[in-house]
């Protein structure tokens, strides 16, 4: 086939279309064609475009840091030549590459970038009136308030993203935005009505064809079942989404789902922390790699967050005295010498490999 501009829309919607399938082999191999048009046909706008795409296969395929270096490159592109773009092409790859920027430096350990770059997003998608680039930037919004277990955030978004949605006609991010609303009910202890748009939103979310998020978006109805005292229940749920892991490659959340799988097995143990609740923490073995910069970031260093700070921004949470106490399939449970809970939440996406390291 000629390369021709035209080629290059026809390809960057392929791509998509297999991201949000869950292809991520495919849709990479797509990215990188469009890389390449995009270069040979010396155009910045397409190849800004292009680098959104390969970023966000990485993202959710867990490759977090190659995923970071296309985004800082992508909105240093988008800093050179927002002036000349058409008012049509002028906010979309800006506001996406800084949505998915934002959630990378979360969870690679950067929490200050991260939610200022979340910010950046918010104003800059309000600047203009496109309800679609709204919607898919509530969502980007959102999760990181997720990720954060910020649930009454969660709940103003989600319910802002069901608004838009109804309005406009959007099934994705209705499902999208009443899945995040059932999580923050569950979590605020309102675990019926929770559980209720749960089983809703993922219903039409998977009557839209959508694969992509999966594994992620199924926690949200594990943590619901626990939290309802039905561990079993949610322990399948885990399962399921850790074959979807298996499945489809999709290891932007694989850690977590470990962390989550495992906690059950940390309650059960006949131990001196036997009672309270299972949690992610450091311990004399393991700790995080020092601050470091992130390959092609802005700014100086920021002090990584630890594991166990992780997820609990601003919660004064004391961590001295922690123990590695348990490994369980690669993740490390442990309690602060009180027994309190650390770090509840996810917030770092933590290496699989390095964790395995203390078997």
């Amino acid at each position: 086939m000629e390369e021709t501009p035209q080629l290059f829309p026809v390809l960057l919607r392929l791509m998509f279309f297999y991201l949000q399938r869950a292809e991520f082999q495919t849709a990479w191999e797509l990215s990188e064609q469009c890389q390449s048009l995009a270069q040979r046909l010396q155009d910045p706008m397409r190849l800004l475009e292009a680098y959104q795409g390969s970023g966000t296969v990485l993202f959710w395929r867990g490759e977090l840091t190659q995923a970071q270096a296309y985004f800082e490159e992508g909105m240093r592109l988008y800093a050179v030549a927002q002036h000349s773009l058409s008012s049509l092409h002028r906010q979309g790859p800006g506001v996406t590459c800084l949505t998915y920027a934002a959630l990378s430096l979360w969870l690679l350990g950067y929490p200050d970038q991260a939610l200022h770059r979340s910010q950046e997003a918010l104003t800059l998608v309000r600047t203009v009136s496109r309800p679609f680039l709204l919607a898919y930037t509530l969502t980007g919004v959102v999760l990181l308030h997720q990720l954060r277990r910020e649930e009454h955030h969660v709940q103003e978004q989600a319910e802002a993203i069901i608004t838009v949605s109804r309005e406009e006609g959007f099934p994705y991010f209705l499902a999208m935005g009443m899945i995040f609303r059932g999580w923050a009910l569950a979590r605020q202890g309102q675990e019926e009505e929770g559980m209720a748009q749960l089983h809703q939103g993922l219903a039409t979310y998977r009557n839209t064809g959508a694969k992509m998020a999966q594994s992620y978006l199924l926690t949200f109805l594990a943590e619901a079942y626990g939290a309802g005292g039905q561990p079993e229940a949610g322990l399948r749920v885990l399962d399921e989404a850790l074959a979807a892991v298996h499945d489809t490659g999709e290891r932007m959340y694989e850690a977590e789902l470990y962390r989550l799988k495992g906690e059950p097995l940390a309650d059960a143990v006949d131990g001196p922390y036997s009672g309270s609740r299972g949690v992610l923490a450091p311990g004399p073995h393991y700790c995080l790699p020092p601050a470091r910069k992130i390959p092609g970031a802005t700014g100086g260093a920021e002090p990584r967050t630890t594991v166990a700070a992780a997820g609990q921004a601003g919660g004064g949470l004391r961590v001295a005295g922690t123990d590695l106490w348990l490994v369980h399939r690669g993740i490390c449970h442990g309690r602060s010498s009180g027994g309190q809970d650390v770090a509840r939440g996810p917030g770092v996406n933590t290496s699989l490999a390095c964790l395995r390291q203390v078997e």
